[in-house]
């Protein structure tokens, strides 16, 4: 089988999982962060959440004043995500929709 995006999403996600890290960000090629604090105000929303530390975040690119949802795959999570589905995504999900099912 071909490794898709999603595999290597999902056994790097696993893997970081595994060793301890609390949150993991995945990012799109050429992305800037210009907001300091991002990763302080991204943690407090989803711990904030109830359940805490359950859901993701996506990010928000504005283009000519318009906010778009960013994509490819561009989210926040807190470990509790990779032990709930089993990995970032659902392996069977095809790459080009992973924001989507982020977003449900």
């Amino acid at each position: 089988k071909r490794q898709t995006r999603v595999d290597c999403l999902n056994h790097v996600s696993t893997l970081a999982h595994q060793s301890g890290c609390k949150y993991s960000w995945t990012l799109t090629e050429g992305m800037k962060i210009l907001r300091p604090g991002w990763v302080t105000a991204f943690s407090e929303t989803l711990h904030a959440q109830t359940p805490p530390d359950v859901g993701a975040i996506i990010p928000f690119f504005v283009d000519k004043g318009r906010q778009s949802p960013m994509n490819w795959g561009s989210d926040f999570v807190h470990a509790s995500h990779i032990t709930l589905f089993g990995g970032r995504y659902p392996a069977e999900l095809p790459d080009g929709q992973m924001t989507r099912w982020m977003g449900h």
